[in-house]
């Protein structure tokens, strides 16, 4: 397998490309109004969750991946349980600031992988303050342990990305590069961010915290990804 990192947590997968064209017919099927609306930024920023889990200790599947043979063939790839399959939109002069999500993170058993349909050079992706220009059609790990932000600077362009989640098995692994003591290194650190997290909200915001381990064990025990954490 042939990669590029062109900084930590941001890989692209130079042998894994999509067929650009049969991704946008299939993205017709979801409309921006089914978009879900995501961290107070109104109708700039959200996701259509094609495939999550149902709560049961199933999983959900939208009706219209029947019909959406390019989104079935990105799930294909992956030699892996899918977690989460999402389609997300960013919308013109939307920026999401420096922040993590450990629900896509490599520590957490979790491998993330973007897949751009539609988006524009003046849209900028940063993983620890390093630009990573990904392109439609090709393929990125993301491990969002690591601070990252977007910017839309465009006018008119809805950037929109397709995401899908899985298990972080051996053959994941064997996609991506080996781990080294500089990822062991950020493990620990972020192990450290997330105590000095949860000791804040303890402080602050209890039932937060509450929320956020829930979901911390319905992620690493259950298998239960989600787009956001």
């Amino acid at each position: 397998m042939s990669y590029t990192r062109p900084t930590r947590g941001a890989v692209r997968l130079d042998d894994v490309q999509f067929d650009v064209d049969a991704l946008k017919q299939d993205l017709e099927m979801f409309p921006l109004e089914d978009f879900h609306k995501m961290n107070g930024y109104g109708d700039l920023w959200g996701h259509v969750q094609v495939i999550r889990p149902d709560g049961k200790g199933g999983e959900f599947r939208d009706p219209r991946l029947e019909k959406a043979g390019a989104l079935q063939k990105i799930i294909d790839r992956f030699p892996a349980r899918t977690l989460d399959l999402s389609i997300a939109k960013l919308g013109p002069g939307a920026k999401l600031p420096n922040h993590r999500d450990i629900s896509g993170g490599v520590p957490m058993g979790v491998a993330r992988f973007h897949v751009p349909v539609i988006t524009d050079p003046k849209v900028e992706f940063f993983v620890s303050d390093n630009s990573v220009r990904m392109a439609p059609g090709e393929t990125w790990n993301l491990d969002t342990t690591y601070v990252h932000r977007v910017e839309n600077n465009t006018d008119d362009v809805w950037r929109l990305h397709v995401i899908i989640d899985v298990e972080l098995n051996d053959a994941v692994r064997k996609m991506l590069p080996k781990e080294d003591w500089v990822d062991k290194l950020h493990k620990v650190h972020f192990s450290i961010v997330c105590f000095a997290k949860g000791f804040s909200l303890l402080l602050k915001d209890p039932r937060q915290l509450i929320d956020r381990l829930i979901r911390f064990f319905r992620l690493r025990v259950l298998g239960e990804s989600q787009l956001t954490f």
